[in-house]
């Protein structure tokens, strides 16, 4: 049995996911627990705008996500993300997150309540720090479509280990080269996990875009999906951010960033990036 034909033995690992569009200006929500990307940023009462630990900024607020946002099962009543450039990099990173917390480590942090009551709730109060408008990017609200997800060719890699065990055989072990059959049988793995989901034209971009849940689109490596750190367990991906009008922030060239949480341990956060 080929890749193609054992794919439609896995049909159980597809996921639901949220995938988030633009959504138009006119009548936006004056909700402050609205998804959104840039503007001010929605807190618990009494959180303080997070503080880089490494260099002692002010981070940048990049998003929110309200759980009506979900067309799928929410982790989160609500969450938001900081970043600091000056601080990041392309590397990986994780890290626990307290949600009452003032500081934030490694660059980035993650706001995440299981409940959060708009009486409870507030916009996050600027620091005092130069021009404030250097902490929030443009803001987009969005939009959210239902989809169906299915692991990308390098995540089979993680989920259908038999499929990869076949594929490497096409492989020249001592040049590394991949021959035109290792190509022809990805294409086809590719366009057999699109039909799975609905997703034909462009199989191969089909976990592209701004995402809630679902697989990653590792858009240039092997599936880097993270293990809790607490429990070994592989983390399910929160959060992905592809280059996007949603979002009027870049990391690097072309990067994609995800985050990944674990269902077991929520408190733990992975944030990673890939780039083109």
């Amino acid at each position: 049995m080929d890749g193609p034909e054992l794919l439609n033995k896995y049909y159980y690992l597809i996921k639901k996911r949220t995938k988030l569009i633009p959504k138009d200006q006119v009548g936006w929500s004056k909700n402050i627990l609205a998804t959104r990307f840039g503007g001010q940023p929605t807190g618990k009462i009494g959180v303080q705008w997070p503080i880089c630990e490494v260099c002692d900024k002010p981070m940048t607020f990049i998003g929110q996500v309200y759980s009506s946002s979900y067309l799928h099962t929410s982790p989160f009543h609500f969450f938001s993300f900081f970043y600091c450039h000056s601080c990041n990099t392309a590397n990986s990173r994780i890290s626990a997150s307290d949600n009452d917390a003032a500081d934030g480590a490694l660059g980035w942090k993650i706001f995440a309540y299981e409940e959060l009551k708009t009486e409870d709730a507030c916009l996050i109060p600027l620091p005092d720090y130069g021009d404030p408008k250097e902490l929030m990017i443009e803001e987009q609200q969005v939009e959210s479509i239902l989809e169906d997800s299915f692991p990308d060719f390098v995540g089979l890699k993680l989920y259908i280990p038999l499929i990869w065990n076949n594929i490497d055989k096409l492989i020249d072990p001592e040049t590394n080269r991949v021959s035109k059959d290792y190509w022809d049988k990805v294409e086809q793995i590719e366009k057999a996990a699109g039909k799975l989901v609905g997703i034909e034209q462009k199989p191969y971009l089909r976990n592209k875009g701004v995402m809630l849940g679902g697989y990653p689109n590792w858009c240039n490596g092997p599936d880097e999906t993270p293990n809790c750190p607490i429990c070994e367990s592989p983390m399910d991906l929160l959060l992905q951010i592809s280059p996007s009008q949603i979002v009027k922030y870049n990391w690097g060239d072309c990067w994609t960033l995800y985050i990944f949480y674990c269902t077991k341990h929520k408190q733990q956060f992975s944030l990673h990036f890939q780039g083109t």
